[in-house]
């Protein structure tokens, strides 16, 4: 178990598998995505949880609908783990296009 002070939390995008299962890491997406299907969110924002490794059980403690956006952002990390990476300009010229579809 970890005790962290406040702002000193550790942040592994993707998490390896040595830390998480590929099922818990399923488990845990489905979830993640479940609350923002229900929260009706579009585009992107960040969904701060704790997350069980060894159950993919997901506890939420607050939803970003606006997250900031600097080179340490979840959002950059995530993006380039993808494959292929896609790198932050694709990243948001892909948010801007889909934005300026909702309005044709």
């Amino acid at each position: 178990m970890y005790f962290l002070t406040g702002g000193t939390g550790i942040n592994l995008t993707p998490p390896p598998a040595s830390i998480i299962s590929n099922e818990a890491l399923e488990k845990c997406k489905q979830h993640i995505e479940l609350i923002a299907n229900t929260l009706q969110l579009e585009g992107f924002s960040r969904i701060d949880a704790f997350v069980n490794a060894d159950s993919g059980e997901v506890l939420i403690i607050e939803v970003n609908t606006v997250p900031g956006m600097t080179p340490s952002t979840v959002l950059i990390h995530q993006a380039l783990a993808e494959q292929p990476p896609m790198y932050p300009h694709q990243f948001f010229r892909t948010l801007l296009d889909l934005g300026s579809a909702r309005f044709v």
